[in-house]
């Protein structure tokens, strides 16, 4: 009798035959420094799911597997680091197919936004830790479309509508 299962009470990845079920894939962007050291804390969620890391090229070596141009918007050649980086993050997309982006914001995480967006795949934001009395310029900019919005103090809350406080990271 235990050998008869019925199709419902079967693992879902029996269900469908010749269709491959993979693990989610996680991308996880941040600058690097404060930002960075945040984004590491959640080693053990790319551990799991099979993610990876994106970051700025600075002289600290990081474990990251991509890396980007380091810029700021005091920078005079953002504008042409940020199309070399829109670039390398379509690159990075195609290559790796991500279904979620996590990121402690700053520039370079706007190109994996406005993909995410576009190709309807789940982005969140943990606004930084540096910040409990002010709003970042990236959260507010990636805010609208961000399916989970996470504060690291509660007096962020009041900047941010559809702000969840998830507490310190460190």
């Amino acid at each position: 009798m235990r050998d008869k299962i019925e199709e419902k009470d079967k693992p879902k990845s029996s269900r469908y035959k010749g269709k491959h079920i993979r693990m989610p894939r996680l991308c996880m962007v941040s600058s690097s420094g404060g930002h960075w050291e945040q984004l590491k804390k959640l080693q053990p969620l790319i551990d799991k799911y099979n993610g990876f890391y994106v970051t700025e090229k600075t002289q600290i070596h990081e474990n990251a597997k991509y890396f980007m141009k380091q810029t700021d918007l005091k920078d005079k050649l953002m504008p042409v680091k940020m199309i070399y980086n829109s670039i390398y993050t379509i690159f990075i997309w195609i290559k790796e197919r991500p279904d979620f982006i996590i990121t402690t914001g700053t520039m370079i995480a706007y190109p994996f936004y406005l993909l995410s967006v576009l190709f309807r795949k789940k982005f969140i934001f943990i606004e930084t830790f540096g910040r409990a009395d002010m709003p970042t310029v990236a959260g507010k900019r990636m805010e609208r479309h961000t399916d989970l919005f996470i504060v690291q103090w509660e007096s962020q809350k009041k900047f941010y509508k559809n702000a969840v406080y998830g507490g310190c990271l460190y």
